[in-house]
């Protein structure tokens, strides 16, 4: 929901993300590339390209929602760290 909120990204587009998609590092960029979105028709979900040339895009996040991301990615593998196992 902070991800909408914060980047101005449709519930589509949001949908279509992957971890490869954002860029967290602050040295670098802070963005979101928006390169697929996840259509609904008649029941069946796929992911596809966006429309226009110009859906496809870079949306940048703010710092605080960066810093959201990269410790919402770190909690799985702190979890399997705290009852000793590995993360595959």
């Amino acid at each position: 929901m902070y991800t909408a909120l914060s980047s101005g990204v449709c519930q589509a587009e949001l949908s279509g993300l992957r971890w490869r998609d954002l860029d967290p590092d602050p040295d670098i960029m802070l963005s979101i590339s928006v390169s697929r979105v996840l259509y609904k028709r008649r029941g069946v979900c796929e992911f596809r390209e966006p429309k226009t040339s110009h859906s496809r895009r870079y949306v940048s996040m703010t710092p605080k929602l960066a810093t959201l991301l990269t410790e919402y990615r770190q909690e799985p593998k702190v979890l399997y760290r705290e009852v000793g196992k590995e993360l595959a």
